[in-house]
């Protein structure tokens, strides 16, 4: 149950998707303020280049708060069908909230080896809050190949493999 007011709202149990894929629930550490380059390159993408795309996106990811929060979120796996726009809609029916790059990369940072965990090497974690870049809409993601984990920027339109995992919070 989630306190409203005066009043209590029942959340209903969250159940995985009719497109086939898998959900999963993670509760990770995220530095609201933290300088966008030390988020990207020092912390969650050791393997990205230092002129990719996500770099670039900063100014549309503002610090959403100051210090550090604690986060639950579940993830959903796009396995079996799904795209972001299914993954979205889902969410919203069980009224998940999105969450920003800077949620997804403490994925990154706090949990290196979740693709081991999941059991899917390589494997992929995008924000469910996306922007417009050079004109087109956009979205950030961690990856996971073996030792290597990297930030990157893709196209929303991307975001339908089975590799493919969408973060929402659980508020």
């Amino acid at each position: 149950m989630k306190q409203e007011g005066s009043r209590l709202k029942i959340l209903p149990a969250i159940a995985e998707p009719d497109w086939g894929g898998r959900i999963h629930y993670i509760t990770v550490t995220v530095h609201q303020d933290q300088l966008w380059p030390d988020a990207v390159m020092q912390v969650v993408g050791p393997d990205t280049s230092n002129v990719s795309d996500v770099c670039k996106v900063g100014h549309l990811y503002l610090p959403t708060g100051v210090g550090k929060k604690m986060a639950k979120m579940v993830l959903v796996s796009l396995a079996g069908g799904g795209d972001f726009a299914k993954a979205v809609a889902w969410a919203e029916k069980f009224d998940l909230k999105r969450t920003n790059p800077r949620q997804v990369f403490a994925i990154g940072e706090k949990m290196p080896e979740l693709h081991k965990e999941i059991g899917m090497d390589p494997m992929y974690v995008i924000a469910s809050e996306e922007c417009f870049f050079e004109g087109c809409q956009q979205i950030c993601d961690v990856w996971w190949y073996g030792s290597k984990r990297r930030a990157s920027l893709d196209w929303v339109s991307l975001a339908r493999g089975s590799r493919d995992w969408v973060a929402f919070l659980c508020e």
